[in-house]
């Protein structure tokens, strides 16, 4: 049997031209600094040759490395990685999955040439998204998990690793959910911390042990994980208005007005526990005391355009929008209490 991240022929020359896009759009890197060098703009061009159906399978999969060599001979990360990601466009003949290769390394060249790297990353893959039609998003959605299947490039390795890595996981969150290419660039990504471990500096120090719990008699937080996704799901679909209307949430990038499958969530949800881990960001689900039902969400994250060190964002139920203002009141208290922030952002409460 065939590795899940091949794709069927007429997959990968599908989603070949979304991979050629997306290394052409950062090929000036790459020509900015080796204007001489055709490598890679040869290779988005026969990626563009098969996926228009011009040339055969065998042939291209025999020239997948010709040109390789294009990303060593640069000096710069962001050339290097626009290099790649030409090289990842042209592997599409061989394996689908070097589709979100592409992707991956064209967003890592934007975001490595940026002084924000983080918002920079979001802002090429809202673009990816913007521009994937739908027969490619029902493509990649049959391939596995990053890191996940060995036998193929999204196995445990470079795609799987560091920024591509944290890129492949937003997208793959992302093309599980409502069709991307409908949605606004400004609403692409799916939830409040995508791309949050992008940034180069370290989010909390190196000697701080976060919290795993804060529990009072109205409500108890713990670290967000799949284990929650069908009562998290439940939570956040019944008060997707009163969310929208909750103080950090009003922008209206989340929660999605048109909702998202469990499968979607579920994808969610992991990323946050790997966040966690990796000491990234740290959200919490708040679920009513001595039960494991959700009545909310706590989001703390790195701050966005220098706003602070932290950017912290809760919300409850609905129906239980009473404890809004306490929870509130409490989390700004365990941030003085125990975690490591001078200045995070919050969202002020008003009489609601």
């Amino acid at each position: 049997m065939g590795s899940p991240q091949a794709l069927s022929e007429r997959d990968r020359r599908i989603v070949a031209a979304w991979a050629a896009d997306c290394a052409e759009r950062v090929l000036w890197l790459f020509e900015a600094e080796a204007p001489d060098d055709p490598r890679p703009r040869v290779a988005i061009a026969r990626t563009r040759a098969f996926a228009r159906g011009e040339l055969d399978v065998a042939g291209e999969i025999r020239r997948r490395f010709v040109g390789g060599g294009a990303a060593r001979d640069v000096k710069s990360p962001a050339a290097a990685a626009a290099a790649r990601a030409a090289g990842q466009a042209a592997a599409v003949a061989h394996m689908g999955a070097h589709a979100l290769g592409a992707a991956a390394y064209a967003a890592k060249a934007v975001a490595v040439a940026a002084p924000d790297q983080r918002i920079a990353a979001a802002d090429e893959i809202r673009w990816q998204l913007s521009h994937m039609s739908a027969p490619v998003q029902a493509a990649l959605r049959l391939l596995p998990p990053v890191g996940e299947d060995p036998s193929g490039p999204l196995g445990p390795g470079l795609l799987a690793s560091g920024l591509q890595g944290a890129i492949i996981r937003d997208l793959q969150c992302a093309i599980a959910g409502p069709d991307p290419a409908s949605r606004p660039e400004s609403d692409a990504l799916p939830s409040s911390g995508s791309l949050a471990g992008v940034s180069a500096e370290p989010f909390v120090p190196d000697e701080f042990d976060p919290p795993r719990e804060l529990q009072l008699p109205e409500f108890h937080l713990v670290p967000l994980g799949a284990e929650h996704n069908e009562s998290d799901h439940a939570a956040w679909t019944s008060s997707i208005p009163h969310i929208r209307a909750t103080p950090g949430f009003e922008s209206g990038g989340w929660p999605p007005a048109e909702g998202m499958s469990l499968e979607a969530n579920r994808l969610d949800l992991e990323r946050h526990a790997r966040d966690f881990a990796e000491r990234t960001g740290f959200t919490f689900t708040v679920l009513r005391p001595g039960t494991a039902e959700v009545i909310g969400c706590l989001y703390i994250y790195p701050a966005k355009d220098g706003g602070g060190d932290a950017q912290v964002r809760s919300w409850v139920r609905a129906d239980v929008a009473e404890l809004d203002g306490p929870l509130h009141a409490a989390v700004t208290r365990w941030l003085i209490e125990a975690w490591p922030f001078d200045n995070p952002t919050r969202f002020p409460r008003d009489e609601r």
